[in-house]
C-alpha cells in the first residue's frame, strides 16, 4: 500500500474484522476521484462503505483496491480550416435566433476579418466548433482558451452578442479612417441604434404586460422610492431592484412556468423587478410540484 494510503489508515480494524479502515478522502485522492464521486456511489449502494462515529464514510482495502481510475476519452485532432462549412451552419443558427440583416453580415465580415471584433470571432468560433460536434476540451485545445471559458461562450445567444458588439463599434468609431468608410460605418451605427430602440421598446412592452398579470393576480413588488431627479410621478413605479441577467436555471423555471421565449428574452434585454422575477420563479416551483 503506498505511503499515502498508509497516512489515511483508521488505527484498528472495523467491527467485521476486514483490516484498517481508509478515509474517504484519502481514497478518492488515491482513486483519482472527487471525495463527492465516491460519496454518490456509496449513497446509490455501489460501494461498501462504513460510518464512523461521527458520520463520515470509511472504505476497507479491499472495497479502494477494487475502485476503477477514471478513463478520459481520447481527444481527436482536427484543424480548424477543414470546419469552415461551419460559418453556414452558424449563419443559420443566427438566423434562426432572429439575427437582423446588419447581425448576418456582421458574422460575414468577422469572418473575413476576424481583426474587426476578436471577441465576437472567439464566440463564433466556439459555436461552430460546437455544431461539428467537438467536445469542450477539444476546443479548448483549438482555441487556446479554457474549458469553462467554452462552456460559457456556447451557452451566449449569438443575436445578443452581436447586438451588444455592433453598439459597441457604433460607440467607438474613431476619426482616423476614410471617409468613406467612416461614413458607411457612421450610417450603420444610426441604423443599428435605431434598431435596438425598436427592440427595446417592444420589449418593455412585453415586460409590461408579465407585470400587468402579476399585479392583477394580487401580486404587490417592492417599488423604488421617490428620488430628488423625479420630475413627474409615472402611473407605475420602478421596482426598488431590477435584474436582467439570468442563469440558465431560472430560465428553465420561467419557461416551465409558462412564459414565453420571447418574454424570457425581452425580461433579459430590460429587465424586470427582482421581486417579480422571485415570484414568477416560485409560481413556476408551486406549479410544477403540483
Amino acid at each position: 500500500m503506498s505511503a499515502h494510503l498508509e497516512a489515511g489508515l483508521v488505527k484498528g480494524p472495523d467491527e467485521a474484522g476486514r483490516g484498517f479502515l481508509i478515509k474517504l478522502s484519502v481514497a478518492a485522492a488515491a482513486a483519482g476521484l472527487h471525495v463527492e464521486t465516491l460519496r454518490l456511489r456509496i449513497r446509490r449502494g455501489e460501494l461498501a462503505a462504513v460510518r464512523g462515529p461521527h458520520g463520515a464514510y470509511f472504505l476497507t482495502r479491499a472495497v479502494v483496491a477494487a475502485i476503477r481510475p477514471p478513463t478520459r476519452s481520447a481527444r481527436r485532432s482536427v484543424a480548424v480550416e477543414s470546419l469552415e462549412w461551419t460559418w453556414l451552419a452558424l449563419a443559420q443558427r443566427a438566423e434562426a435566433q432572429g439575427a437582423t440583416r446588419n447581425q448576418q453580415l456582421a458574422i460575414d465580415r468577422i469572418q473575413s476579418d476576424p481583426t474587426l471584433s476578436k471577441g465576437l470571432h472567439r464566440l463564433f468560433t466556439v459555436q461552430r466548433l460546437r455544431i461539428a460536434g467537438l467536445s469542450s476540451a477539444e476546443i479548448a485545445d483549438l482555441t487556446g482558451v479554457s474549458r469553462r471559458h467554452v462552456r460559457r461562450l456556447t451557452r451566449q445567444s449569438l443575436t445578443r452578442s452581436l447586438e451588444l458588439g455592433l453598439r459597441r463599434r457604433a460607440r467607438d468609431l474613431h476619426g482616423d479612417s476614410d471617409e468613406d468608410d467612416e461614413e458607411e460605418d457612421d450610417l450603420e451605427g444610426r441604423l443599428h441604434q435605431r434598431f435596438v430602440a425598436r427592440e427595446s421598446r417592444s420589449a418593455r412592452r412585453i415586460v409590461a404586460g408579465i407585470q400587468r398579470r402579476l399585479e392583477e393576480s394580487g401580486f404587490r413588488y417592492h417599488q423604488r422610492p421617490r428620488q430628488p431627479r423625479d420630475m413627474f410621478i409615472p402611473k407605475r413605479l420602478a421596482p426598488a431592484h431590477k435584474m436582467s441577467k439570468l442563469d440558465r436555471e431560472t430560465i428553465r423555471h420561467l419557461l416551465d412556468g409558462g412564459l414565453s421565449a420571447e418574454e424570457v428574452s425581452a425580461i433579459r434585454l430590460v429587465g424586470i423587478g427582482q421581486d417579480e422575477l422571485n415570484e414568477l420563479v416560485l409560481r413556476s416551483l408551486s406549479a410544477n410540484s403540483t
